[in-house]
């Protein structure tokens, strides 16, 4: 069995629309802050597109999960 961290990070346009950037294995010590920095950051540059449309994006959620890989028998 082996765990692994993931960093979720969800923009979304002003209709609602989401798009989902999924990160593995982030750095143990990693802030809301940072996050939201990165973010941020790419929606400045108009990187994230949601819809396809790259216009009136914002953050809209952030989170790290765990999952666990069990090999099978």
């Amino acid at each position: 069995m082996s765990m692994t961290n993931v960093l979720k990070m969800v923009f979304a346009n002003s209709v609602g629309k989401k798009t989902t950037w999924t990160l593995a294995d982030p750095k143990e010590d990693l802030t809301k802050v940072q996050v939201a920095t990165v973010m941020n950051s790419a929606i400045a540059k108009s990187i994230p597109v949601v819809n396809n449309d790259p216009d009136n994006v914002e953050i809209d959620d952030a989170w790290i999960y765990q999952t666990e890989k069990i090999e099978l028998a």
